[in-house]
């Protein structure tokens, strides 16, 4: 919480040899505009730039082995997990990349622009909340394909989901996943 609050802050630099970032560091940092990772930062927790509504860039130092970001959207460095997709990124649909297999948990939460979003055959899980509170999402593709797929608790949950098929290599629909979605009128 080193810079929770600090509203009017707008800029950080960060040098490469940073390790760690405690959790809610700069939560609520609103004049906040952009963020970069470090190059020795190990573990990215989402909490460290929670509510920084004016956040709308988000990249990572060429120098990190852990992360790598494409177009804004955060990933494993292996580009197999989706981390992080900012709340407060603007853009009405998005194709998660062929070749992720994890979307983390929370990772797209309280987005309100988002209208779309196609998931391909490779994604394995949709972590807890991955879409919650994701108002404005009606529209949810899930490519069918050989790899089993989990979703999680409350993953879609409140969101203006219509229609979703689920296709069958779903495993698993845990608790809550589509839970509050009031607009939702077929399965």
């Amino acid at each position: 919480l080193a810079f929770r609050l600090c509203v009017s802050l707008g800029s950080i630099a960060l040098p490469d040899s940073v390790h760690t970032i405690g959790e809610g560091a700069f939560m609520r940092c609103d004049s906040l505009t952009s963020f970069t990772i470090p190059a020795s930062l190990k573990d990215f927790n989402q909490s460290i730039i929670e509510s920084c509504g004016a956040l709308a860039s988000l990249e990572v130092s060429a120098q990190n082995t852990n992360y790598k970001s494409i177009d804004g959207v955060l990933f494993s460095a292996d580009g197999k997990t989706l981390l992080l997709y900012l709340s407060t990124r603007p853009g009405t649909s998005y194709a998660v990349p062929a070749g992720t297999e994890i979307i983390y948990a929370r990772a797209f939460s309280q987005n309100k622009f988002l209208t779309s979003v196609t998931i391909p055959a490779s994604v394995k899980l949709i972590d807890s909340g991955a879409f919650q509170s994701c108002t404005s999402l009606s529209s949810v593709t899930l490519e069918d394909g050989k790899e089993p797929l989990v979703i999680g608790d409350y993953a879609f949950n409140d969101t203006a989901l219509t229609g979703v098929v689920i296709p069958a290599r779903v495993r698993s629909v845990n608790l809550y996943a589509f839970a509050s979605c009031r607009a939702l009128a077929t399965v």
